[in-house]
C-alpha cells in the first residue's frame, strides 16, 4: 500500500483499527484512514464495501466495536452526531436535510436559532439573516438568506448545507455522493468550491461512484473492499483501471466464474420492449428488449438509476419520456396492480418493509395478489388457497414448519421465494427483481440461481438488479450497465468480466 504524505503538522483526522459487526455481517474489519489539513480524500468501494458504515462512525451515528478516532493528535469519543459536530466533524448526506418550507437563514440555524442573537424569548430574524449571509458570502455563493429553501436549485440547497456545516466551526467535512443529482456544470462548480475550501485547511472525505470526477477534485483515494482498506494512494496513481482492480479484486484478464445455462433461442420474441425511457433525472433515454425466457442483469452503482428503472416498469413511478410495449402492445400501467394484472411482477429490495406482510402466514402472503382467482361464489375458497400455497411451496422448495407459519420467521432466502411465489401465482410472466439475494447466505443464493434458471426455462423473463456483479455473471444471459441513469453498455456475459463492467459502471471507458 502506498502511503500519502501528510504535512509536517500531522493528520487532522485519524481513525485507527475501526471494527464494526452487525448480525451475520463484518462491515468493517480493522479499517484505518487519516486526513491531513487541506486534503480531499476520495473514499471508494463497491456497494457493501463498508463506506457507509465508516461514514456513520465518523459522524457519530454509529459506535465502533473496536478502534479509536483522533483529531489533531487527541483521542475523541463520538457517541452521537452532536458530539461529532462539536468536535468539528460534519456530514452532508446524499439526501439533503433542508426543510423546504423554512427560509435559507432558518435552515442554516436549525436547532440553534438563539445563537444568532435573541432578546428574551424572541428570535431576531434580521440577525439570523445576517449570520446566514456571512457564511454564504464566505463560500462565494449568491443566495438570498430570506428565500424559501424549497425554491432553490439542488446545487444551491447543497451550498446551504455546506455553509450550515461550516458555520459550526467544521474542520472535517464528509460529503456523501454530493453530485448524484447535479448537472455537469453544477458538479464542476461544487468541485471548484471544495478546492477553494481545501486551500483554507479544511479537509474532506469525499464519497462517490463517479471516477470521472475523482481526478478533478481529490488529492488521494482510499479503496475499501469487503470491510477492509485495500489501498490508499495519491490520485496520480489511481487511474480507473487500478481503482476497479482494487475494488473488485479482479484484473482485466480475470474470467468470471459461475454456472452457465443455455441462452434463449435467438428468434425468441421480445416480451418487453423499452425505447428512450426517462424518469425525471434518474433514468435517461434507456432502451433495451427483454425476450421470452431471458435473464438480463442490470449493473450499476448507487445512483445509477437501476432501482428507478424497475419501479417505473412496475408502475410505481410515472415515466417522463419514452415508450414501453408488452407483447407488442403499449404498456403504461397506472400503478403496481395494473402492471401485475398485465403480467409484470415486481420484487422490491426491502422485502421486510415493502415485499411481505411479516405477521401474515406463508399461505396468506403467497396468495395475496391472486385472491380473485381463489373465489367461489363470491367467497374466498380456503381449499383453493391451500392448494395454491402448497403448489408454490413445492415448486419453489420453500422451507417452512407450516404454511400457517408467520412469514417473518422464515430465513431471508425463503422469504424471497415467498415473494416470487406470490408474483407467479398472480400470473407474472415478467419478473422485475431488485436485489433478490440481499441478506441471503451463500448456499441459499445458489439455490435461487438455479430457481431463476428453471423459471427462465419455463418462459419467464427476468430483469434483475444486483449490487453483486459476480452473481449477475452466475445466472444472467447479458447485462445492462447503467451510469448516471444512462445505458453505457449491454455486453453478453461471455464477452466481458466483472472488472470491465465495474469500469463502465463508474463512468470509465470500455475495455
Amino acid at each position: 500500500m502506498t502511503a500519502v504524505n501528510a504535512p509536517p503538522g500531522g493528520p487532522r483526522l485519524r481513525a485507527e483499527g475501526i471494527r464494526k459487526t452487525f448480525p451475520g455481517v463484518r462491515a468493517l474489519q480493522g479499517v484505518s484512514i487519516s486526513l491531513a489539513p487541506g486534503e480531499v480524500r476520495a473514499l471508494l468501494g463497491r456497494n457493501g464495501a463498508g463506506k457507509s458504515t465508516l461514514v456513520k462512525i465518523l459522524s457519530g451515528a454509529l459506535r465502533p466495536d473496536a478502534g479509536r478516532i483522533r483529531l489533531d493528535g487527541r483521542d475523541v469519543q463520538l457517541p452521537n452526531p452532536a458530539a461529532a459536530q462539536a468536535h468539528g466533524i460534519a456530514t452532508v448526506h446524499q439526501e439533503l436535510s433542508i426543510v423546504p418550507e423554512l427560509s435559507v437563514a432558518e435552515n442554516m440555524l436549525l436547532g440553534r436559532w438563539r445563537s444568532a442573537g435573541a432578546r428574551g424569548m424572541f428570535i431576531r430574524p434580521a440577525a439570523m439573516r445576517a449570520h446566514a449571509a456571512q457564511h454564504l458570502d464566505s463560500l462565494g455563493v449568491a443566495i438570498d438568506p430570506a428565500a424559501r429553501a424549497g425554491t432553490l436549485s439542488l446545487a444551491d440547497r447543497q451550498a446551504v448545507e455546506i455553509a450550515r456545516a461550516l458555520s459550526h466551526g467544521t474542520r472535517v467535512l464528509i460529503l456523501d455522493e454530493p453530485t448524484s443529482s447535479l448537472a455537469e456544470a453544477e458538479a464542476r462548480a461544487l468541485h471548484a468550491l471544495i478546492r477553494r475550501l481545501a486551500a483554507t485547511g479544511l479537509c474532506f472525505l469525499y464519497i462517490s461512484h463517479r471516477m470521472d470526477e475523482i481526478a478533478r477534485v481529490a488529492d488521494s483515494v482510499t479503496v475499501l473492499r469487503d470491510g477492509r482498506e485495500v489501498a490508499t494512494e495519491p490520485i496520480a496513481k489511481a487511474g480507473t483501471e487500478r481503482v476497479v482492480e482494487l475494488m473488485t479484486g479482479d484484473t482485466a484478464d480475470d474470467a468470471p466464474a459461475g454456472p452457465r445455462r443455455g441462452k434463449p433461442a435467438a428468434g425468441a420474441p421480445a416480451v418487453l420492449s423499452v425505447r428512450g425511457l426517462c424518469v425525471n433525472d434518474s433514468v435517461r433515454d434507456v432502451s433495451f428488449e427483454l425476450r421470452a425466457g431471458e435473464i438480463i442483469g442490470v449493473a450499476g452503482l448507487l445512483g445509477s438509476g437501476s432501482t428507478e428503472l424497475l419501479r417505473c416498469l412496475a408502475g410505481q413511478v410515472r415515466r417522463t419520456g419514452g415508450s414501453v410495449t408488452l407483447d407488442g402492445r403499449a404498456f403504461t400501467p397506472r400503478g403496481p396492480r395494473q402492471a401485475m394484472r398485465a403480467g409484470v411482477g415486481y420484487a422490491p429490495a426491502d422485502r421486510a418493509k415493502e415485499g411481505l406482510v411479516l405477521g401474515m402466514s406463508v399461505s396468506g402472503n403467497l396468495v395475496a395478489a391472486s385472491l380473485p382467482s381463489l373465489r367461489a361464489r363470491g367467497l374466498l375458497s380456503r381449499r383453493q388457497e391451500r392448494l395454491t400455497a402448497c403448489a408454490s411451496r413445492d415448486r419453489l422448495s420453500i422451507k417452512a414448519p407450516s404454511l400457517r407459519t408467520a412469514v417473518g420467521t422464515l430465513s431471508g432466502g425463503n422469504q424471497q421465494k415467498v415473494i416470487l411465489g406470490r408474483l407467479l401465482n398472480a400470473g407474472s410472466r415478467v419478473l422485475l427483481l431488485d436485489e433478490p439475494t440481499r441478506g441471503v447466505d451463500v448456499t441459499a443464493k445458489r439455490r435461487m440461481y438455479r430457481l431463476f434458471h428453471e423459471l427462465a426455462a419455463q418462459g419467464v423473463s427476468i430483469l434483475v438488479v444486483s449490487s453483486e456483479l459476480e452473481e449477475l455473471f452466475a445466472f444472467c444471459d447479458r447485462l445492462l450497465v447503467l451510469h448516471g441513469g444512462r445505458v453505457v453498455g449491454h455486453p453478453p456475459i461471455e464477452e466481458t468480466t466483472p472488472a470491465s463492467v465495474m469500469t463502465l459502471a463508474m463512468g470509465g471507458a470500455p475495455r
